[in-house]
């Protein structure tokens, strides 16, 4: 097996830890009683560890730790009814601009055009964060990553999440309440995406959905710094003053959070080619 198959596959032991977030103590009395499986490849004296294990081991614990947390939490697709929600959460974050009638329609149609495209994760009755994610066209595309507003693409620039056919997404708005304390809107913004990884994402994946590349834009300076520390997204610069744009492509990431997508989507492809 080549070096890059390997690294595909299987995490080192400092990765493995790293990902579980367990100290070298913990990690080997895991290995020790059987709960985290070494692989020695023929040849190599470390030991590995396959990713798709160690990854479900992460979200199991993770689960587990914030089970009283998030029992009350809930991901689904918005619906047109439900968009008042999120443009009241636009409203607390970026002013009276987003209440204009065209930035209100323009919410709605999106929901409209691409029912999969704007997730809600509640907390019980509250809407505590949301996210829009919108394949559009290549000329869309284009226009994105010199400063245009995802809001203003029409209809007919905008695609489905159709399987077998490569696509680039725009992230318009991601966003969670502002009226909890930070540690908790932390919170929320971690739990929407952990969410859409494992729900979402992967049911994307399991209908053939190829996801190319995502492109977001920092328009805060908390956005851009975000963006910057995740190490996920690639800067590609400043078409507009405020407005700096980020890449992400996905299979050549190595982003925890897409792997149940991309094992799914190879499930998929899998099962195609027999």
């Amino acid at each position: 097996m080549s070096l890059e198959k390997i690294s595909e596959q299987y995490y080192t032991a400092a990765q493995a830890r790293a990902v579980l977030g367990l100290n070298e103590h913990t990690f080997q009395n895991w290995i020790k009683s059987g709960r985290i499986k070494r692989t020695i490849l023929p040849g190599r004296g470390q030991g590995l560890y396959l990713k798709r294990d160690i990854d479900r081991k992460a979200h199991l614990i993770e689960s587990a730790l914030f089970l009283d947390t998030t029992k009350d939490l809930e991901l689904r697709a918005a619906t047109p009814a439900e968009v008042d929600g999120e443009i009241h959460l636009a409203h607390l974050i970026y002013g009276r601009r987003v209440l204009l009638p065209e930035a209100q329609r323009a919410r709605r149609q999106l929901v409209e055009v691409n029912p999969e495209s704007s997730w809600y994760l509640y907390d019980r009755d509250l809407l505590a964060a949301s996210l829009n994610i919108v394949p559009v066209t290549p000329e869309a595309i284009e226009m994105f990553k010199q400063g245009v507003r995802g809001w203003l693409f029409v209809p007919g620039q905008v695609k489905q999440f159709e399987p077998g056919v490569p696509l680039d997404c725009i992230v318009i708005d991601y966003m969670s309440t502002p009226t909890v304390p930070p540690e908790k809107r932390k919170f929320y913004s971690e739990a929407l995406l952990r969410e859409l990884a494992y729900n979402a994402f992967r049911t994307w994946g399991a209908r053939g959905v190829e996801l190319r590349k995502v492109y977001t834009c920092g328009s805060t300076p908390s956005g851009r710094a975000l963006l910057r520390g995740s190490n996920v997204f690639r800067e590609l610069g400043e078409p507009v003053p405020g407005r700096v744009i980020f890449e992400l492509d996905v299979f050549s990431s190595d982003f925890v959070l897409l792997r149940p997508y991309k094992e799914a989507l190879a499930a998929w492809r899998e099962q195609k080619e027999r």
